[in-house]
């Protein structure tokens, strides 16, 4: 969109170009506490980020998993980067269900995993917003 965002056609989503907009694994407080600061300072003119669900971000993983690029040495963030995203980790990423259940999404061919939210489970934060 060339705004710092990307428009994610099949589900309808707006995400982040960066995928790594803080370099650190965090806490879910933490993640929480960087989506309520983006959406207070309109970060790219947007107050609605939100993590993404379990569901979109494994969208993001089929799409390179389809393209050839779902092993550890050949990750989908190779080719989420070469899509015009920049520094999508292949490490875990925040996700939410709808039934609020916490999700740690991976960028390669390991299935998500369930995540308390305490403060010893840590991973990415990559926000997205619902399209037009």
């Amino acid at each position: 969109m060339g705004n710092g965002t990307i428009y994610d056609t099949e589900l309808k989503l707006i995400w982040c170009k960066n995928g790594n907009i803080v370099p650190e694994y965090m806490n879910w407080k933490s993640a929480q506490q960087v989506i309520a600061r983006l959406n207070s300072s309109a970060y790219l003119g947007f107050r609605d980020w939100r993590l993404p669900t379990k569901k979109e971000l494994e969208s993001l993983r089929d799409y390179g998993i389809k393209a050839g690029y779902g092993s550890d040495s050949n990750p989908t963030a190779n080719y989420l980067n070469m899509q015009g995203f920049v520094n999508v980790q292949i490490k875990d990423y925040w996700s939410v269900n709808n039934d609020n259940d916490v999700w740690f999404v991976f960028l390669n061919n390991k299935s998500p995993e369930k995540a308390g939210k305490d403060a010893n489970g840590t991973a990415y934060v990559w926000p997205v917003r619902s399209g037009q």
